[in-house]
């Protein structure tokens, strides 16, 4: 019965692993087939036999198969317990990826990252001026949704003086992959001079035609920006 158990135990392991890789499932074939070998000999030389028993050869074999497939369906358990929780972990990232993305929303500047360096500092100051008198003002910005989940403005002044002021944002927010249309991604050209197709080329074509290494340092934005001579870190 208990040869029985081990050899649909053995072909099950060889199914479930073969549909991930067949070199795993060869790995447990060796490990059954190497344990089976070792109780085979401390079976069959062990105890008070008087020579090689293979009464008990047999049993130790066959404990020995089944440890060794006892620890592979552990190891199979654990790692498909890890895979699910991943999954699901995905899932709900995505969900809330979805949820924020394409449409306006009221947003804490703090939770936004600059995709340039640099911002005018005249023009940047007068924005701050307004945004601490009156408030926000004018429609709201375009943000990103980039592949590691984090928001990247494309408009960074008012990002900037939102920041300081501390006043929330006014966002756009648009998936990575969302369509850009001609008019607004004539401002995002890359180096070479081509348009755009979608939000998050355009947000990584203005991040790429920073200076100073920016784009190695924050392929996806920064939480920095330089301003009036100082950099501002948020």
């Amino acid at each position: 019965m208990r040869a029985g158990f081990i050899a649909i135990s053995l072909l099950l392991t060889v199914l479930t692993l073969g549909k991930k890789s067949w070199l795993l499932s060869l790995a447990a074939v060796a490990l059954t087939v190497n344990a089976a070998v070792a109780g085979l000999f401390i079976g069959g030389f062990g105890g008070d036999n008087d020579g090689f028993c293979w009464d008990s050869a047999v049993n130790g074999a066959l404990w020995g198969a089944q440890i060794a497939l006892m620890v592979i369906a552990v190891v199979s358990l654990g790692t498909a317990i890890a895979g699910f929780v991943k999954k699901k972990i995905a899932a709900a990232k995505a969900k809330k990826a979805s949820a924020i993305a394409n449409q306006a929303l009221t947003l804490d500047p703090q939770t936004i990252r600059f995709s340039q360096n640099s911002v005018n500092t005249l023009q940047a100051q007068t924005i701050i001026d307004s945004m601490t008198a009156n408030g926000w003002q004018g429609g709201p910005i375009d943000v990103v949704l980039m592949p590691d989940g984090g928001l990247t403005a494309i408009d960074n002044k008012r990002l900037l003086a939102a920041k300081i002021t501390k006043t929330p944002v006014q966002a756009n927010v648009h998936r990575f992959h969302a369509p850009i249309a001609t008019a607004r991604a004539s401002s995002l050209v890359s180096k070479t001079g081509s348009l755009p197709t979608t939000w998050g080329e355009g947000a990584l074509n203005r991040i790429a035609r920073q200076t100073g290494g920016f784009a190695t340092m924050n392929p996806f934005g920064s939480n920095w920006i330089r301003f009036g001579g100082t950099i501002w870190n948020f």
